[in-house]
C-alpha cells in the first residue's frame, strides 16, 4: 500500500489481538521473510504503527521518573544517572526495558556480572522496587529456639564424649 511514511518508527510496530500486543520486528520480516517473523493477520486484529519517538523513558524506583533525549551508544547507566540514579527502593538486578514494540526484556547475570538490554529509541527502562522484608516476632523466635536447640545439642554431645 506504499510503504511507511519516513517518521513512522520501525521498531514501534505491533499488533493488537483482543487484549494482546503482539510485537512486530519490521526489519526482521523485510530481511529474512520467513515464516517465523511474519504473523498472519486475523480478522479483528488492530496494526500499530507508533511515529519515531526519540525519548527514552525512565520509570519506577528512581529519583525523578522522567523522559531523556536517546543518545546513540549510550547505556542503562547513562539513563538512570540523568533520573538522579535509583532510589533506597530500587532493584537493580530487576531492571527491564519495554520497547516501542510491546517486547521486554531483562537484566541477565551470570555470578557477579550483569548484562542489561540495550537500549533504543522510544524505549521504557522500568525499576522495581525491591520487595518489603517483613521481620517479626515470629521469626526472632523461630532463629532463637534453632539456636537454643544447637546449643543444647552441642552441650550433650560434649558431654557424652567426656566420659
Amino acid at each position: 500500500a506504499g510503504g511507511l511514511k519516513s517518521e513512522a518508527n520501525t521498531k514501534g510496530i505491533f499488533i493488537r489481538r483482543g487484549e494482546y500486543f503482539i510485537p512486530i520486528n519490521y526489519d526482521r520480516i523485510l530481511k529474512k521473510n520467513s515464516k517465523f517473523s511474519n504473523i498472519k493477520v486475523q480478522p479483528g486484529d488492530e496494526i500499530t504503527i507508533l511515529k519515531n519517538i526519540t525519548a527514552i523513558k525512565i520509570v519506577g524506583a528512581v529519583s525523578l521518573n522522567t523522559e531523556i533525549p536517546y543518545v546513540k551508544g549510550k547505556n542503562i547507566h547513562y539513563y538512570i544517572n540523568s533520573a538522579g540514579g535509583l532510589n533506597e527502593k530500587g532493584w537493580k538486578k530487576k531492571i527491564f526495558i519495554t520497547y516501542s514494540n510491546g517486547r521486554a526484556k531483562g537484566t541477565k547475570s551470570f555470578l557477579l556480572i550483569k548484562k542489561y538490554p540495550r537500549i533504543l529509541e522510544g524505549s521504557t527502562i522500568n525499576i522495581p522496587m525491591k520487595p518489603e522484608k517483613h521481620r517479626d516476632i515470629k521469626d526472632f523466635v523461630s532463629v532463637a529456639s534453632m539456636t537454643t536447640s544447637m546449643a543444647t545439642m552441642v552441650a550433650v554431645l560434649a558431654k557424652l564424649f567426656q566420659k
